[in-house]
């Protein structure tokens, strides 16, 4: 700017100046657009919870009870962890393709935190799953991973698995036993099972889930659960179905393959096929 140019003195503000009206009122304005927004963005933020986290007795969208008839048990059963996010996953397409859905919630109680476990041992993706799944009609049952060293871990890992599990209402609660974690399994498990009945589980509704050869190595007492979902994936796992043969138990839920593709999700997954239609009522009906 060139120094000839004085520029004007501005007046001092005083009790005389005013506000001119249009640009007041604009500052108004702008105020409650900003204050407009935010609360919107609350909104939409609470949504979004609700429509990927919210316990199953929050859920909109959720019928209360899911009708017989409705699923083709031809169609397999998937069984979902934190392994397979829930941001890689179609859920309509995916929905489309099952009869029912068996979802992770806890593994132990100890464990080194990563994206797919927390130090507590809870599944990062359980939430998810259970939520898009029941909002479509999909009737989701729960499974934990259990490596208890005594009778009293594997009772506080039966209190975690509840504890996680019940707001979602799981359709039957399934134990995962994979490895043998202390002395005595069987006391073990028993333990296990019967710590989530006195947490008020029915025992009808509580199963045994392994591999048929560690049950049979390790002598299983498979009476002590009302199911058993075994998993038997044939001579070789190449994605298809081969029913399990020579087992000296029976069982319900024979998970297949753990190569298995399905619509809405890119990756391997392990796929499950129901023994009958009471099968399907007894895991995913409650009958």
């Amino acid at each position: 700017m060139s120094k000839s140019k004085r520029q004007p003195k501005q007046a001092p503000f005083s009790a005389v100046t005013r506000l001119k009206p249009v640009p007041f009122f604009g500052a108004i304005l702008a105020i409650l657009m900003l204050l407009g927004g935010i609360l919107g963005f609350r909104a939409w933020q609470s949504a979004q919870t609700l429509e990927n986290g919210a316990p199953f007795s929050k859920l909109p969208a959720l019928k209360s009870e899911f009708s017989m008839g409705t699923f083709d048990l031809k169609k397999p059963v998937v069984d979902l962890s934190a392994f397979q996010a829930h941001t890689a996953i179609d859920y309509d397409k995916l929905s489309g393709a099952i009869s029912g859905a068996i979802v992770r919630v806890q593994h132990g109680t100890k464990q080194t935190a990563s994206a797919t476990i927390t130090s507590a041992g809870v599944d990062t993706q359980y939430k998810y799953h259970m939520t898009q799944l029941q909002s479509r009609g999909i009737p989701v049952a729960a499974y934990a991973y259990v490596d208890g060293k005594s009778t009293a871990d594997m009772i506080a890992q039966a209190k975690a698995f509840y504890e996680n599990a019940k707001a979602y209402q799981p359709t039957f609660y399934w134990i995962d036993a994979e490895a043998v974690s202390m002395t005595n399994l069987n006391a073990g498990l028993l333990a296990y099972k019967n710590e989530l009945v006195k947490l008020g589980v029915p025992a009808t509704k509580i199963g045994l889930y392994s591999y048929a050869a560690f049950i049979s190595e390790n002598k299983l007492i498979t009476g002590n659960f009302s199911a058993i979902w075994v998993a038997s994936y044939g001579l070789t796992d190449d994605g298809t179905y081969t029913a399990a043969t020579g087992l000296s138990y029976p069982f319900v839920l024979q998970q297949y393959t753990a190569k298995g593709t399905l619509s809405g999700y890119s990756g391997a997954l392990d796929l499950d096929r129901l023994s009958s239609q009471a099968a399907y009522n007894q895991i995913f009906l409650g009958k």
